[in-house]
């Protein structure tokens, strides 16, 4: 009986071996140079400037490559790298991979001017961070002053 359990045991230990040996080790995948380069945006909706007719549902910005969902800085979710104004309760900053999304509980409300800084504090999958921020300004329905 001990003999079949030393034989169990041994068993177990060598598919524990077997799966501890396959799981995944941190470093660059195949398959071409190594990412550099820091995530940049790509695309704003709607555009900084526009002076919109209705308010719309989120602010979405867009970026060439996957960011980390954490971010380095006092507030380590997602909501730490925007500023938004004028912020009058809590504002939803949702991460989607390559986008994110900005939208104030309330909604956005006509007549008001908006603006929202996107900090230099997103990383891609490689820890590249980015150089440079993003202002974005619009407005919906009076024109943006100078």
């Amino acid at each position: 009986m001990s003999r079949a359990l030393t034989a169990g045991r041994a068993a177990a230990l060598l598919l524990l071996g077997g799966a501890a040996a396959g799981c995944a080790s941190t470093g660059d995948p195949p398959g071409g140079p190594p990412d550099s380069e820091p995530p940049l945006v790509v695309r704003v909706a709607p555009d900084s400037g526009a002076v919109l007719t209705a308010p719309p549902d989120e602010v979405e910005i867009v970026l060439d490559e996957v960011v980390n969902e954490r971010i380095a800085a006092p507030r380590p979710d997602i909501g730490g790298a925007v500023i938004f104004s004028p912020a009058t309760g809590e504002v939803r900053v949702r991460w989607h991979r390559n986008r994110l999304s900005v939208r104030p509980r309330g909604g956005f409300r006509p007549g008001r001017v908006y603006r929202i800084e996107l900090l230099p504090v997103l990383t891609d999958l490689r820890q590249n961070r980015m150089r440079a921020g993003r202002v974005i300004v619009f407005s919906t329905g009076p024109e943006i002053p100078g």
